[in-house]
C-alpha cells in the first residue's frame, strides 16, 4: 500500500518538479546575465576571464572575494549531486544486468544501494576532482601571478612588500 502511494506520488510530482526546476534555473541564469551586463561593459565581458569576479568587485567592493567562494561551493554541490546520481545509475545498471549484479543489492537497515554508493565513492572520481581543483587553483598562480590580484595583494600584505618601481610586469 505504501509503495503504491509512493509510486503514484512520484508519477505526479516528478514532472512538476522537472518543469519548475527548468523554469527556475532559466530565470535565475537570465537575471544573473542581466545583472552582469548592467554592471560590466560588453568589452570587459568579452575580454575578461572571470565576469563574476569583475561584477562582484564593482558591486561588493571590499567583499568581492565572496563571489569566488560561492562559485566554488556551487561547484562542490554540483559534484556532490553527480556522485549521488552516478551511484544511482550504477544501481540501476546492476539491476538491469548492464553492470555486475552486486551493484543492484540494497543495504538491509537503510534500504539504500550501498554497494553502488561504495563503488562510486571509492573509485577515482573524488581523486580526479581534487586533483583538478588543485590544478585549477595553482596553475593560474604559477602562469600569471600578476593577474591573480587577490592572491598577489594577500601575499604583498603578508610579506609586507610592494612591486618594484619602473619595471614592467610580464
Amino acid at each position: 500500500m505504501i509503495r503504491h502511494f509512493y509510486v503514484n506520488a512520484c508519477i505526479l510530482n516528478l514532472p512538476k518538479a522537472i518543469w519548475i526546476s527548468i523554469i527556475l534555473v532559466t530565470v535565475i541564469y537570465t537575471l544573473a546575465n542581466i545583472a552582469y551586463f548592467t554592471t560590466v561593459s560588453r568589452e570587459e565581458v568579452l575580454g575578461g576571464a572571470a565576469v563574476a569576479v569583475m561584477f562582484s568587485k564593482r558591486l561588493y567592493g571590499i567583499m568581492w572575494w565572496l563571489m569566488p567562494i560561492f562559485v566554488s561551493l556551487s561547484t562542490f554541490g554540483g559534484v556532490n549531486g553527480i556522485l549521488f546520481t552516478t551511484a544511482r545509475l550504477f544501481y540501476v545498471g546492476g539491476r538491469e544486468g548492464h553492470m555486475p549484479k552486486v551493484l543492484s543489492m540494497i543495504q538491509i537497515k537503510r534500504l539504500t544501494p550501498m554497494p553502488a554508493v561504495v563503488f562510486m565513492v571509492r573509485l577515482i572520481w573524488p581523486i580526479i576532482y581534487t586533483i583538478g581543483t588543485i590544478f585549477l587553483v595553482i596553475l593560474p598562480l604559477y602562469a600569471s601571478p600578476v593577474e591573480t590580484d587577490g592572491v598577489t595583494l594577500f601575499l604583498q600584505k603578508l610579506f609586507e612588500v610592494i612591486p618594484e618601481e619602473g619595471k614592467k610586469s610580464e
